[in-house]
């Protein structure tokens, strides 16, 4: 038993005319392979080709030769080495920040942040350290007077 067609097919069968076509190895896998991908036959491939409806009916498809493919190539791996250049600055930024968050988190546990949380320095917070400055000044003064006597 054949194959069973719908009126569509065999009516549109019945108008087609058997012509033999002949390609080289690779023209013939690279339409088995486009035929495959879009699930249709390669005959089916060729006519829309020869019609010049390929990309109605298959969308956008592009063919490219060699130089192309190797010109297409260094320009992504072109891209590819900004992108890395960009993720290694990214890191390293990151690093620096997580270092700033470590060290003003460390003053601020010590009582000495001169920032306030906007960034810009707190006059406040200077003041209190010229405080503490005197304080500990005052005392190894007084400590020093009573050793020195």
């Amino acid at each position: 038993m054949g194959r069973v067609r719908d009126e569509t097919q065999r009516s549109e069968a019945e108008k087609l005319v058997r012509t033999e076509v002949r390609f080289t190895p690779e023209a013939n896998e690279a339409l088995e392979e486009i035929a495959k991908e879009n699930n249709i036959s390669k005959a089916q491939l060729i006519r829309y080709i020869v019609d010049n409806r390929m990309v109605d009916y298959l969308g956008s498809i592009k063919f490219i030769d060699p130089e192309q493919g190797e010109e297409i190539q260094r320009e992504i791996m072109n891209v590819m080495n900004e992108l890395s250049a960009v993720k290694t600055e990214l890191r390293r930024i990151g690093v620096n920040y997580n270092q700033e968050i470590k060290n003003q988190n460390q003053m601020w546990k010590s009582g000495v942040a001169i920032t306030a949380p906007n960034g810009y320095l707190d006059i406040h917070a200077i003041e209190k350290l010229i405080e503490k400055w005197d304080a500990s000044v005052e005392k190894a003064g007084g400590a020093l007077w009573h050793i020195l006597g």
